[in-house]
Order: structure tokens, then C-alpha cells, then sequence
């Protein structure tokens, strides 16, 4: 007999962008305990490498971690939190309309905003007919080069061959700069012109060379493909009324919420 499990989680890729290997995106998911909470808070382990850990203990997912969106990891962690602690989550944030500091009291289950990749608006956004067409590369035009650039989502494993690079820089001398913001975005790209891109060096000396109007291209052609958890919310202020658009910070009491927090959920 299988293993039992406390969840269900249906990823907000529904499985696509990993060929046969994730069908219909679906995973079996505990509750994390006091082991866990040691991990979450220990300062010698990375957030990344902590939700590796995670997945790999508590899911029944049956890719490496390192091979899932960084969409779906992060969904993947909060379907956990929620599941070990409820989705009762407080904040505090200042206002932008009176400068008070005001807490805001939300549901992590039911206030963020999922989007999934079979979305109609999201393929109808993206000129595909269904979301069978919806598939990496995802084409970007660059109005200053005049090229078509092939680039895909990126997966756990790039976030540690950033950190990498990151400490490489930084040894360097690099340490006034964001180094990993680049190379983050040289490891998204597969192809150029339909030439595939095999090599991150020629990546990188590609995306260094781009100006104001290629650089937006790409930016915007990353968002529109914005499945997965929306953390920005707009909260409205206690104190004066003002609608604030926010991101929702994760703080300690995320990892490891009070006693308020978990009997009011």
C-alpha cells in the first residue's frame, strides 16, 4: 500500500513544459513538521536549496526538483505552508498615501491569485489557439536587432547556477552591481534566429549587448507568460482608505507563524 498523504496539489503548470514525465501536474503533498522548521530557519541553507529538500521529503513529485518551474516550486511551498500551518498570514507595510505602518491580516488559500497554464485568457494573450501550442521556446521579437529569440521559463537548478556565477563575480571585485542579472537571463535563451544556443558564454555576450527597447521586449515577453502565484496584492490601508499595491513580504512569521495566526485560521 502507497504512502498516504495530506494533499493534493494541482501545479499551476498542469504539467506542461515537462514533457510526459508530469502528467497533468498533479502531486501528493504533507504537512511539514519541527525537521522542517529547522531547515526553514537554518542560516548555513538557502531558500532554494530548502524547497529542494522539502519537495524531495514531503511530495510524491516524480521529477528532480531542480527540474521544476521556479512557478511551480513556489506554488509547491505554499500549498505546504498553508497545508502545515493554515493560510491565516500577517503583515506589515507602510502606506503610500498617509506613511503609517499599517498591518494587514490576509488568507494565503484564498486571497493570491493562481494562474494556470491552461488558462484561456493567458493562451488567448499569447496568440496561441490552445494550450497544446503553449510550449518553450516562447518567441520574442527584438525590434533593435531585428532577431527572433527563443527563450524558455527557467527551473530550480538555474537559481543555483546563478548563485554560482553570483560568487563568482563577487570574488571578482563585482560587488556594487546585481552580477546574476544577466546571467539569469542569458540561461532563458535557447535559440536565436531558430539557431539553437548552446553555449552560455555566447548567451551572455548576447544579452549584454542589448539596448533599452530589446532589453523591454524580453521583459515583457517574460511576464505575459505569468502562470503561478500572483503575490502582489492591493491592500487597502486601515487607516486612510488608500488602495496600496504590494508585494507580500515573507517574513519569519511565514516560516514559522504565532499561536494568533494558526487558531484563527
Amino acid at each position: 500500500m502507497g504512502k498516504e498523504y495530506a494533499g493534493e496539489l494541482t501545479l499551476a503548470s498542469k504539467g506542461f513544459f515537462y514533457e510526459d514525465k508530469f502528467p497533468g501536474g498533479v502531486l501528493h503533498v504533507e504537512p511539514w513538521g519541527t525537521k522542517e522548521e529547522r531547515l526553514l530557519i537554518s542560516p548555513n541553507i538557502n531558500y532554494s536549496s530548502a524547497i529542494d529538500r522539502l519537495i524531495s521529503r514531503l511530495t510524491d513529485c516524480p521529477i528532480p526538483p531542480g527540474d521544476l518551474l521556479l512557478s511551480d516550486r513556489q506554488h509547491i511551498f505554499f500549498y505546504m505552508r498553508c497545508l502545515s500551518y493554515g493560510g491565516a498570514y500577517s503583515f506589515s507595510y507602510k502606506c503610500s498615501e498617509c506613511g503609517e505602518k499599517v498591518k494587514h491580516d490576509m488568507d494565503l488559500e484564498n486571497d493570491l491569485e493562481v494562474k494556470y497554464a491552461d488558462d484561456p485568457a493567458l493562451i488567448k494573450s499569447l496568440g496561441f489557439k490552445d494550450v497544446s501550442e503553449m510550449k518553450e521556446p516562447f518567441i520574442c521579437q527584438l525590434p533593435i536587432q531585428n532577431k527572433a529569440l527563443g527563450w524558455r521559463m527557467l527551473r530550480g537548478r538555474d537559481e543555483a547556477l546563478v548563485r554560482k556565477y553570483s560568487s563568482q563575480m563577487r570574488k571578482k571585485g563585482l560587488t556594487d552591481e546585481d552580477p546574476g542579472y544577466l546571467y539569469r537571463l542569458a540561461l532563458r535563451i535557447m535559440e536565436v534566429d531558430c539557431e539553437p544556443m548552446h553555449n552560455i558564454s555566447d548567451a551572455l555576450a548576447l544579452v549584454e549587448t542589448l539596448k533599452g527597447k530589446d532589453a523591454l521586449a524580453i521583459r515583457e515577453a517574460i511576464e505575459s507568460v505569468d502562470i503561478g502565484i500572483d503575490p502582489e496584492l492591493e491592500v487597502v490601508c486601515r487607516n486612510c482608505g488608500y488602495p496600496n499595491d504590494v508585494l507580500m513580504p515573507q517574513d519569519k512569521s511565514f516560516f514559522r507563524p504565532g499561536r494568533s495566526a494558526t487558531q484563527s485560521s
